[in-house]
């Protein structure tokens, strides 16, 4: 018997779902759960085939689940549902392995089909996530061909809110040293100040 999980925070949402599971798979065991605490609870005790996982929860999200499953003997086929758009988020998911990303905003019928997919062992990615993704890493490795590994992590650094000091701290170098690098990180990618550095990593890179 399959065994299909459902995770949402909204009921209306779940009930919706499971009614479309069970027209597609009137055999199937279908559970659900509200939280990345109720999900976690439910996966250690039930071997699921595949599981329906909201992205954001109220005590998480997607990734938290993702993580512990680390931890777990038996990992099932995961589709995330989102309404973010966030290519960040887009980029971390697919990284972390799951099968499929879908748009919240999807046709039933679509969220079926990648159901379908994942438990046959294939993966199953919205056109409009597949396209963000892919942008994603060509921003990635444009700002990896303008800075050098140093450069990248003390932007990095940057954006995290630390100081100068904290940053040198961070690197092992002197604070002088981190002024050098943050005016050739500031010529290399066209920005004038900290502000403006920090916007420039936030678009290109977090």
């Amino acid at each position: 018997m399959m065994n299909i999980l459902i995770v949402d925070d909204h009921s209306i949402v779940r009930e919706g779902l499971r009614s479309r599971f069970q027209l597609n798979y009137p055999d199937a065991m279908i559970q659900e759960a509200s939280s990345v605490k109720d999900a976690l609870k439910a996966m250690a005790v039930t071997k699921y085939d595949g599981v329906l996982l909201d992205y954001q929860l109220q005590d998480g999200n997607a990734m938290d689940v993702i993580h512990a499953l680390e931890t777990f003997k038996h990992r099932p086929a995961i589709l995330i549902l989102t309404a973010f758009e966030d290519d960040r988020i887009i980029y971390q998911c697919v990284q972390s392995g799951v099968e499929g990303i879908l748009l919240k905003t999807s046709d039933p019928r679509r969220i079926m089909d990648a159901i379908h997919a994942i438990l046959a062992g294939a993966s199953y990615y919205d056109e409009a996530i597949l396209h963000k993704m892919v942008c994603y890493v060509k921003r990635k490795d444009e700002l990896q061909r303008i800075l050098n590994d140093n450069e990248c992590k003390i932007l990095k650094h940057l954006s995290s809110g630390l100081s100068n000091q904290d940053i040198a701290d961070q690197m092992f170098m002197s604070e002088k040293t981190i002024r050098n690098y943050l005016s050739i990180i500031y010529e290399k990618i066209g920005v004038k100040n900290r502000t403006e550095a920090v916007l420039y990593y936030q678009q290109h890179v977090k």
